[in-house]
């Protein structure tokens, strides 16, 4: 019997309280980065490889802060202080996207 497909999101705040979203192009829709968990991969590992290719931003393991686990997705939080610019939105992943702060935001978006 196969396991059931896993994801994980990522809610980033900055020092506003503003939530770092990302335009999702198949949804075509704002929300926060995330997306399926690899074979053999961790949740914090498919945390942080997500958010560098959805956002072009690199954040450390240890600064994510795993929130909850529904049975099917992982919600990881850290703050935006722990991040670092690599590269632009998209490009490390092959996704073309674009990135945003909103104050606005709903965490609970489907990708």
């Amino acid at each position: 019997m196969m396991s059931k497909q896993k994801f994980v999101k990522i809610k980033i705040t900055n020092e506003r309280g503003a939530l770092l979203e990302h335009f999702f192009l198949r949804a075509k829709s704002w929300g926060i980065p995330g997306g399926a968990i690899e074979d053999g991969e961790t949740a914090r590992a498919a945390a942080e490889r997500e958010l560098l290719e959805r956002t072009g931003y690199r954040i450390g393991e240890e600064n994510l802060e795993e929130v909850s686990f529904d049975g099917t997705t992982y919600l990881f939080s850290a703050r935006q202080h722990h991040l670092e610019k690599i590269a632009e939105p998209g490009e490390h992943g092959g996704y073309q996207t674009s990135i945003r702060w909103s104050t606005n935001a709903t965490p609970d978006v489907a990708w």
